[in-house]
């Protein structure tokens, strides 16, 4: 018996890295002694290959956009210019309640996706990081990269400098149900797609990104050595109509634009026997 629930949003607003969220041998937060080992794949594949693998994914659609906050106002930052102005917060913030494609994985559909994966040149898996957890406990895994920007100039001409994480993160909260395991995720995936440039002074400019990200928050209970695969469904966009019908043209073109790919997150979860990790 498996239970799926999803609430994705699309934001604008990340070396790899595994670690646990807690440092005691058994933490505080565990159920029991008891462990799990998650393994977390990417995969850039085809959407096609997808369809020609045969899954037929559970397209689980949000309930509804987050729910506007109370305001809330944070206390001022002390500066030492006696500036009357304080600009503390300035952001766009677009939400769109995207679709989610789930299916969960016996050993055999497993190997068979993978294999067929290793196979097609559309498909490139970037990476395979393993974490084990107590049973309760919540574990992280990043793929991330910091970029740089200088995002204002202080009082003393200083440039004030921001770092961004590009890249992937996995939070991950395994609970032992039976012989089942209920994976409790939280994964995000976000991007610079732009940079502007603005003048702060008449010899001093500053840095402006747009960083576009993606936020997953499922459950999901699985068996023992099964995976649950899971991606964003693409929202389609609505082509431009073309100045002239030359289908010659349009041919060439479409033959000369590369493939879309997504981004496929796997996730295997196997009870960790004594002795073995």
């Amino acid at each position: 018996m498996r239970s799926l629930t999803s609430l994705a949003s699309l934001v604008v607003l990340f070396s790899m890295t595994a670690m646990c969220l807690a440092k005691d041998p058994v933490p505080a937060d565990a159920k029991s002694s008891a462990q799990v080992s998650i393994e977390i794949r990417y995969l850039s594949i085809s959407p096609k290959l997808l369809a020609e693998i045969g899954l037929k994914p559970n397209l689980i659609v949000p309930a509804a956009l987050a729910k506007s906050e109370r305001p809330k106002f944070a206390e001022p930052l002390a500066t030492d210019d006696a500036s009357p102005i304080q600009l503390i917060s300035a952001t766009t913030v677009v939400e769109t309640k995207i679709p989610v494609a789930v299916q969960a994985l016996n050993e055999a559909q497993l190997k068979r996706l993978i294999e067929t994966a290793h196979g097609d040149r559309r498909t490139n898996i970037m990476s395979a990081p393993k974490v084990t957890l107590f049973d309760g406990q919540a574990g992280e895994v990043r793929d991330t990269s910091e970029r740089p920007f200088v995002v204002d100039v202080d009082h003393n001409r200083h440039t004030v400098i921001q770092s961004i994480a590009e890249g992937t993160q996995l939070a991950v909260r395994p609970r032992l149900k039976n012989q089942a395991i209920a994976l409790d995720l939280q994964f995000q995936f976000a991007n610079v797609v732009d940079v502007q440039t603005v003048a702060k002074n008449s010899d001093q400019q500053i840095q402006v990104p747009t960083v576009k990200s993606t936020r997953i928050e499922l459950s999901a209970t699985v068996g023992d050595g099964e995976s649950l695969v899971l991606w964003p469904d693409r929202l389609p966009a609505e082509p431009a109509a073309p100045a002239k019908k030359n289908m010659s043209g349009l041919l060439k073109k479409k033959a000369a634009e590369p493939e879309a790919t997504t981004l496929v997150l796997l996730i295997t979860a196997r009870r960790v026997v004594e002795g073995t990790k």
